[in-house]
């Protein structure tokens, strides 16, 4: 087969890389957003995007684009970096162009996808990833604790088919809130799938309180947390523990006592305050970033993080999918099913979110509540029955 030709990746080593990147895109985050024009900017955005309530009435129909229209869409999409002026995007993508630059240096037979691939790289900015990808090694461990460097593993982590692995970019997952200055929810996502199931994963908190943090994990080798004192500095790295069975509710001992949920901030509306009731929440928190809300569920704020609607893609989860697998929760579809990391995979997470450390069955919807999941493609509700609002 194609595949026996394919070179041997160690899932370890890329690891080790995703990480160092993962450091070096969120001091770029960080350089671009002391940069500080952000929030006049976004303001007159923001402004120009607004239309009166009125405003649609009022058009003329549009005509179906044609397929040349449609081209032309595509045309106008792709982008250079030097025409862009809104910090979020410029941060986006020099953030993306050096974790996918580099890999692409460092690992050339993989497969990397990501969320800016649309705009294209002014050549002054190849150079952050020339330059990171001088720095690294493509074969080494550095940037794992001794401990993980030492386990034993298997060929599934050692010597993966190249042709196998496809790593999954957002290079700044939460951007609405680096936009309106909500910092902490910001983060730098790296996701590693091998046969389209997420197998490692780097999530960076550029902006963490004291100091920048990474949580990473590997299927096999388990999660940690992990700071570095200063640019140059040491890593320390923390293993993160599964933390125990919650106590049960005193009422109604099928479910836990505390059902602190997270989930959507801009996407929260009527249909997603009637999903998430249905689990009856002792709390709910609404968080922007997907990379964020995960991770309130990996640090004990949160027991679930529910998001029962459409609206991530596969690299927001890919790399929690990865981290929380590692620790040994779980990280499904809200209908409880895995979810898949081809290179070919439909793109959005159509079916929500559900994540949890423990009682993931609890907070799982069952599909005969045939539930108000919006259907992307022809933007109507299925069809609800049990839940009418």
């Amino acid at each position: 087969s194609m595949s026996s030709a394919s070179p041997k990746i160690d899932v370890r080593a890329l690891l080790s890389s995703c990480i160092e990147l993962g450091e070096a895109a969120g001091s770029i985050v960080r350089q671009v957003y002391s940069t500080g024009e952000l929030h006049a900017l976004d303001k007159a955005r923001g402004e120009s995007r607004a239309q009166p309530n009125n405003a649609a009435s009022t058009t003329a129909p549009q005509k179906p684009p044609t397929q040349q229209d449609k081209s032309k869409q595509k045309e106008k999409k792709k982008r250079r970096l030097s025409e862009i002026d809104d910090p979020q995007t410029i941060a986006d993508v020099r953030a993306q162009e050096l974790i996918e630059g580099s890999l692409r240096r460092l690992f050339p037979s993989i497969t990397v996808i990501g969320e800016e691939d649309d705009i294209e790289i002014d050549t002054n900015d190849a150079k952050d990833a020339d330059s990171a990808a001088d720095k690294m090694d493509a074969l080494s461990l550095r940037a794992l604790p001794d401990e993980a460097q030492a386990a034993k593993v298997g060929d599934e982590l050692a010597a993966v088919d190249a042709s196998d692995v496809v790593v999954w970019v957002d290079p700044l997952d939460g951007t609405r809130e680096f936009t309106l200055g909500v910092v902490e929810a910001v983060t730098v996502l790296i996701g590693i799938a091998v046969r389209g199931r997420a197998v490692a994963g780097v999530v960076h908190v550029p902006f963490g309180k004291p100091e920048p943090r990474t949580v990473w994990g590997c299927v096999g080798i388990g999660a940690y947390r992990c700071s570095k004192k200063g640019d140059s500095g040491e890593r320390s790295h923390v293993k993160i523990e599964m933390p125990p069975t919650p106590g049960r509710d005193s009422s109604d001992k099928t479910r836990p006592a505390r059902r602190v949920v997270t989930t959507s901030r801009s996407h929260f509306n009527a249909d997603l305050q009637a999903l998430v009731d249905r689990v009856h929440p002792t709390d709910v928190l609404k968080f922007g970033g997907a990379g964020n809300k995960a991770l309130m569920v990996v640090d004990g704020r949160a027991d679930a993080y529910l998001f029962p609607q459409a609206g991530t893609k596969k690299w927001d989860s890919c790399a929690p999918d990865a981290v929380v697998t590692a620790l040994g929760g779980r990280f499904t579809d809200a209908y409880g099913r895995r979810i898949e990391y081809h290179a070919d995979v439909e793109q959005r997470n159509n079916d929500g979110l559900l994540v949890t450390l423990h009682d993931h069955e609890y907070y799982t919807l069952h599909a005969d509540a045939s539930v108000a999941i919006y259907d992307n493609k022809n933007k109507n509700k299925r069809q609800r029955t049990a839940n009418k609002l």
